[in-house]
């Protein structure tokens, strides 16, 4: 009898040991999170995205898939808030899936627009400049007609002041609008670059190498934390421009101070927070180690 009922446990044993191997795996989880900060440097950016741990087991892992081609595998770190600890970061390569039809169709359509723009607004830029241009002229014409009633002795004051300050008001409001459409001539060139750069990879046969992080977290009891990923990402950066304005002979002249911001590193700033550095990054481990 008691043989029996060694081997009824052994075998009921048995078959939950098998059971459980039978069990899948479970699966880590996925989260994108989204891009809070990017500190942009002259050839590159530290990229912070903010990922949202949902509850579950106290020790799990958590994997960010489509981190960009452009990124620095020994650049990218992790850190938690109170609730979460990070314990390790693993980033390993994965091959992007194969270009769909619609990703193609759609950055068709966004180069059409955006060429349109662009014509659009150069166009704008040529009959501004033209404006100037006659603008100079008429005031040339009404320096020369003022000196020559000045020799005759009937030069009327009153009207070339109001003459000259109509002009320098002119030429003001006309070099504001050359600069605008200027600086948005510039924005829809390096859109109008990205889209194409995109096109060519969609339509070149050549899958990508993009990246994934696995993040290995821990928080008590199993509860939702949040944790801050960093990297550093190439194709981008930032260079300064300067213009200034002013006439010959006046005493003042204006200078604008503008950055002229490169991105093409393959992922969407769109709302996020920039800052501009002058300073060099270097790839190097946070501050707890």
């Amino acid at each position: 009898m008691k043989c029996s009922l060694f081997k009824i446990v052994l075998c009921l044993l048995m078959f939950s040991l098998i059971a459980c191997a039978q069990q899948p795996p479970r699966e880590p989880e996925q989260a994108l999170g989204n891009i809070r900060l990017v500190t942009l440097y002259r050839d590159r950016a530290l990229v912070t995205r903010e990922i949202i741990i949902p509850a579950g087991d106290p020790l799990r892992s958590i994997d960010v898939p489509d981190l960009p081609e452009l990124v620095v595998p020994d650049s990218v770190f992790a850190d938690g808030n109170e609730q979460t600890v990070v314990r390790a970061v693993r980033v390993s390569p994965r091959p992007a899936s194969p270009p769909q039809r619609d990703e193609v169709r759609a950055l068709d359509e966004q180069i059409s627009k955006l060429t349109r723009q662009r014509e659009e607004v150069q166009q704008m830029l040529q009959v501004v400049s033209r404006d100037i241009e006659s603008l100079d002229e008429l005031v040339s014409f009404s320096s020369a007609a003022g000196k020559s009633d000045l020799n005759r002795g009937v030069l009327n004051a009153e009207t070339l002041t109001e003459l000259s300050t109509f002009s320098m008001q002119k030429h003001r409001e006309l070099a504001n609008e050359k600069f605008e459409y200027e600086k948005q001539l510039k924005v829809l060139d390096g859109q109008l670059q990205r889209a194409q750069w995109s096109h060519s990879q969609a339509t070149s046969g050549q899958q990508s190498a993009n990246y994934q992080a696995k993040i290995f977290v821990e928080t008590p009891d199993g509860d939702a934390g949040t944790v801050r990923l960093s990297y550093l990402v190439g194709g981008c950066g930032w260079s300064p421009q300067y213009t200034v304005r002013g006439r010959i002979g006046e005493p003042e002249f204006e200078l604008r101070y503008s950055a002229l911001v490169q991105q093409m590193s393959g992922e969407d700033w769109e709302g996020i927070s920039l800052i501009l550095s002058t300073a060099s990054p270097s790839v190097s481990a946070p501050d707890r180690v």
